[in-house]
């Protein structure tokens, strides 16, 4: 057990420290074969759970444990167990708390992965319309579909429907052909309306 105020050692730390253990006071003489065998899984597992870089959680505990207590066996034989720092190290209620704390810390990191992805999906959807070269659909871009008319035999519509506007300007149009308008619009350079301009005055 820990000391009050003492933090203990996270589980990666307690990996590394038991790799140290291993190669250091075991000399190495525990194999992974060995260690498999104890745990109940494959050597390249056991390679794997004590592999500094990569180092994967176990799914289970029990083999974790089982493992650990392969190592205290052979200690206690090699009388390396009386070490207080060795009996530490291979406490096995020191490797559940740091292997809760772990599954724990994976399971929030896992819960806060799966929150922001559903997040930027809702994100997503909530965006207004999307790039146009995206759309392959005009209704997409509230495109109308065309409404059938019910009542057969109606006329079609005229190109262009004139205007009382088109009527007046029509009608300009003619007295300036007809040359009966001779008048300009605006202003003189003095700030004066402009007098009314004759067809000599354009030439």
């Amino acid at each position: 057990m820990t000391a009050p105020g003492v933090q203990e050692p996270d589980y990666d730390t307690l990996v590394a420290e038991l790799v140290a253990f291993r190669v250091d006071r075991l000399q190495g003489k525990l194999s992974n074969r060995t260690l498999a065998e104890a745990a109940g899984v494959s050597p390249t597992t056991i390679g794997n759970w004590l592999n500094l870089q990569e180092r994967p959680f176990p799914q289970k505990i029990d083999p974790l444990l089982n493992l650990l207590r392969a190592i205290r066996t052979y200690a206690e034989s090699a009388r390396l167990a009386d070490d207080p720092a060795a009996g530490a190290l291979l406490d096995a209620q020191r490797w559940r708390r740091a292997y809760k704390a772990k599954a724990r810390q994976n399971a929030d990191g896992t819960r806060a992965a799966v929150v922001a992805e559903h997040g930027q999906t809702v994100l997503e959807r909530m965006r207004p319309g999307q790039p146009l070269p995206l759309v392959t659909d005009p209704f997409h871009l509230e495109v109308h579909h065309a409404i059938d008319s019910q009542t057969a035999g109606l006329p079609v519509l005229p190109e262009y429907v004139p205007r009382e506007h088109d009527r007046l300007l029509g009608e300009v149009v003619e007295r300036a052909a007809d040359d009966q308008d001779r008048f300009r619009f605006g202003r003189e350079p003095d700030g004066s309306a402009a007098g009314p301009w004759t067809w000599e005055d354009l030439e």
